[in-house]
C-alpha cells in the first residue's frame, strides 16, 4: 500500500511500475497500490495489473501541509487540487482511506503529533518497514494507533527492489477496492513484518541518501 516506481517522477528510481507488479505477482500478492509523489498512475498500470491477476488500489503519497500522507482512491481531479487538511473532508467519503506515511519518523515531512487535530480524517498509521530490535520510531505509532483505535498498517516504501515484501499487511477483505478499504477502517489486519539487521538498514539509509545526491 506504499510503492514508489521509476514512473514516480519525483524520486530518481531504477524499477519500473510493471517490474514491481511482476515481482508481487512472482510472490504472490493479491493487492497493492502505487503511490507516487504528488501524482497518480497511469491506465496502462491498472490494466497490467489486472492482465496479472493483482487488484490495484488508485493511491498518492500527497504533501499536505508539508506532510506526507497516503491518499486512496480519490478522485484524480480531486486529489490533485489538495492542499491542506480540509481540502480532503470536503471530499472524502465512505469509500476513501487516509493513512499517516511513516509518522513518527524524526522529519518535518512526518505527520507526528499533528494526527491528534485530524483524528477523524486519518484512518490509519503506517507501520514502517525502516526499523531495528533497537530503532523503532514505529514504537510510538502503535501507541497512538492503539489509544486512538485507529489501523495500523504495515508498508514496504518501496523504492529499491529488495525493499518489496519485506514489510506488508494481510487484510480480511474480498478482492475488490470497496472490500479493502472498509476491512482497513475496521481493523482487519495483520501486520507481517521483522526487523531489519543495522547493517541492512544502514544500506537501505545509504542508497536514499546517495540518489539524491545523483
Amino acid at each position: 500500500m506504499h510503492i514508489h516506481a521509476a514512473e514516480d517522477v519525483q524520486d530518481d528510481i531504477k524499477i519500473t511500475a510493471k517490474e514491481i507488479i511482476d515481482l508481487a505477482a512472482e510472490k504472490e500478492f493479491d493487492v497493492i497500490s502505487f503511490t507516487f509523489h504528488n501524482r497518480t498512475h497511469y491506465q496502462e498500470v491498472l490494466d497490467y495489473a489486472e492482465s496479472k491477476g493483482i487488484l490495484l488500489i488508485p493511491g498518492i503519497e500527497k504533501n499536505i501541509e508539508e506532510k506526507h500522507i497516503l491518499l486512496y482512491n480519490f478522485e484524480r481531479d480531486d486529489v490533485w487540487r489538495f492542499r491542506h487538511f480540509e481540502d480532503i473532508k470536503k471530499k472524502k467519503g465512505k469509500n476513501q482511506l487516509v493513512i499517516a506515511a511513516h509518522p513518527f519518523f524524526p522529519s518535518k515531512r512526518c505527520i507526528g503529533r499533528k494526527m491528534k487535530k485530524y483524528l477523524d480524517l486519518i484512518d490509519g498509521l503506517e507501520f514502517c518497514f525502516m526499523y531495528t530490535k533497537r530503532i523503532n520510531f514505529n514504537k510510538k505509532a502503535k501507541r497512538f494507533a492503539k489509544k486512538y483505535k485507529k489501523t495500523l498498517i504495515a508498508n514496504s516504501d518501496t523504492h529499491f527492489k529488495e525493499q518489496f515484501g519485506l514489510n506488508y499487511s494481510l487484510i480480511d477483505a474480498e478482492k475488490n477496492i470497496e472490500s479493502v478499504i472498509q476491512a482497513i477502517k475496521q481493523g482487519k489486519v495483520k501486520i507481517k513484518s521483522k526487523p531489519l539487521s543495522f547493517l541492512n538498514m544502514l544500506k537501505i539509509y545509504l542508497k536514499f541518501k546517495i540518489k539524491r545526491l545523483e
